[in-house]
């Protein structure tokens, strides 16, 4: 009885810590999505800039 009691304690601890190790997991991967948006932001940005850049000497 006294096992049994201590198993069910430990797969909800076990289950808490899964939940606990995902939610860090997501938060992580939200930062760095987030940073790496930023960073493709502005290679797009810079992209876009040369892109124009080269057009307008081609057509001058």
């Amino acid at each position: 009885m006294n096992l049994q009691g201590c198993e069910g304690n430990y797969r909800v601890s076990t289950k808490w810590e899964k939940t606990k190790r995902l939610t860090t997991y997501d938060s992580i991967k939200r930062e760095v999505m987030e940073s790496t948006g930023k960073i493709w932001q502005t290679m797009v940005a810079k992209l876009i800039r040369l892109i124009r850049e080269r057009n307008t000497e081609t057509y001058c």
